[in-house]
């Protein structure tokens, strides 16, 4: 007797079901871990935000900010780090006896190392004196030290320059270039993470009617900048 033939199987069109619910359970862990990473650390959101960013060819990361491929925003000291920062080069300055020529503070714009005339040019000169560049290089250590991006950022008084920078503001924009230069050349700061500019007489801290102020006034600033200014140096966005 001749065995029955089983009727075959209809095929199952519901397979991509499967495939389907595994696609949404991993999207819904990789939301979670994101939102935990977000709750735990804001920081560490961003980077991971950077970083699929990145591997996707770029544009606005998930805070919104717009940023070209391959471009990642640099990590920002806390404010203890930059603490710490201001207390390590008070120690090298009383070390080398700067107290007259170096000063530290930390203020909105982040740790601000203001640096004499007296110790980095002549009056009117924009060459470094060849005993400002060891500080200079020291300096540098420290800012390498620190993720955070730099401004170097020259002053002068209110006395017409005679000599051939011509004026206070180019007299101002040069040291800050030279001294910006000095960190990036021989000092390893990545020239990425530097800007220099020239405030002229615009910015004084001191009374210029006294000498001494005057002499107070004439400085250059190098300052290690926190969040807040962190755009406005990143590319210009």
């Amino acid at each position: 007797m001749a065995k029955k033939q089983e009727p075959e199987k209809a095929p199952n069109h519901e397979r991509w079901l499967l495939t389907y619910a595994d696609l949404i359970t991993l999207l819904m862990i990789f939301f979670v871990v994101m939102y935990s990473l977000a709750r735990l650390d804001s920081q560490k959101f961003k980077s991971l935000s950077n970083s699929l960013r990145i591997a996707f060819g770029g544009g606005r990361n998930l805070f919104g900010e717009f940023e070209g491929s391959g471009m990642v925003p640099l990590p920002i000291a806390s404010p203890e780090e930059l603490a710490v920062a201001k207390e390590d080069t008070d120690d090298y300055v009383t070390q080398h006896g700067l107290q007259n020529e170096v000063n530290t503070e930390v203020d909105d714009r982040g740790l601000v190392i203001t640096l004499q005339e007296r110790l980095l040019f002549e009056p009117g000169k924009t060459e470094l004196n060849a005993s400002a560049k060891a500080t200079l290089l020291a300096m540098a250590k420290l800012l390498n030290t620190l993720p955070n991006y730099v401004r170097v950022e020259g002053h002068t008084d209110n006395v017409p320059v005679a000599g051939p920078a011509g004026s206070n503001w180019a007299l101002s924009s040069m040291r800050a270039a030279t001294i910006a230069q000095l960190l990036v050349s021989q000092g390893g700061v990545d020239p990425r993470r530097i800007s220099a500019i020239g405030y002229a007489d615009n910015r004084p801290i001191a009374d210029n009617k006294t000498l001494a102020g005057r002499a107070k006034n004439r400085r250059v600033e190098i300052v290690l900048l926190n969040r807040r200014y962190d755009a406005t140096e990143r590319n210009g966005r």
